[in-house]
């Protein structure tokens, strides 16, 4: 099996169309006062004078992503927080399960990128709504953004309340009893004497091939977790028939 299967799912990502803003976000979008947007977003404020940026795509198969790097002398190695509310007017359903409203933190480490993204497949009518997303930054990050926009659909976006926060071990590590110093799990004989799993998650499936699974045999991968096309909702037949095909 050739490895780039695995990765072709995650770089088509990264030459996404975004637009980085120079200016490096520490706390929300006061960092950003004056940073120009792409021809699809504009600055709004509300009556209070709070700032809010609304993107709009009027046609269909098209949009954008507008991307603000973050500080990473002060997130590196972090657990960060980002939360922003989002309106939504009349944007419809994308063709492709992830695109829709975008609302991500993706980042690169080691020159492999992620995209953790809080809103996959988000489309409809709604008023101000709060979203999170929570990531764990590596200290070798090389580069992370927050991103915004709406991609495959059509309609109108609205973000505001824009925060960044670093969670605190104590926080997010809350435990409802303290385990003592020399404390050590204890696992049964079953548990012990089962054989160490070696396994993979399975690239899209419209790359993965035959001889991938014969290759998957041959490196002696016992776990696999198999992926299924988000954009294909609502085929309980055809996810039958696969795992039936799994089971044979």
């Amino acid at each position: 099996m050739k490895m780039k299967h695995f990765f072709q799912f995650a770089t088509f990502f990264l030459f996404l169309p975004l637009f980085a803003a120079p200016i490096a976000l520490r706390d929300g979008w006061d960092d950003v006062k004056t940073q120009t947007l792409p021809s699809q977003f504009q600055w709004r404020s509300d009556t209070a004078g709070a700032r809010i940026l609304q993107v709009c795509n009027k046609e269909t198969g098209k949009g954008g992503l507008v991307s603000f790097p973050l500080d990473l002398n002060r997130y590196a190695g972090k657990l960060v927080e980002v939360t922003a509310l989002i309106k939504a007017v009349k944007v419809t359903k994308p063709g492709v399960g992830y695109l829709g409203i975008k609302f991500m933190l993706p980042y690169r480490s080691f020159g492999i990128a992620k995209y953790q993204s809080a809103t996959d497949g988000l489309h409809g009518t709604f008023d101000y709504k709060k979203f999170a997303l929570t990531v764990q930054l590596p200290k070798e990050v090389e580069m992370a953004n927050v991103a915004f926009g709406l991609q495959d659909s059509t309609g109108e976006v609205f973000f505001r309340d824009f925060k960044i926060r670093i969670i605190s071990p104590e926080e997010f590590q809350k435990l409802p009893f303290q385990l003592p110093e020399d404390f050590q799990c204890e696992y049964s004989p079953a548990v012990r004497n089962r054989p160490i799993a070696r396994g993979v998650m399975t690239p899209d499936p419209r790359v993965l091939t035959a001889k991938d699974i014969r290759d998957l045999k041959l490196w002696n991968v016992t776990l696999v977790r198999w992926q299924f096309l988000s954009n294909r909702p609502g085929f309980p037949d055809e996810y039958q028939k696969t795992l039936g095909f799994l089971a044979g």
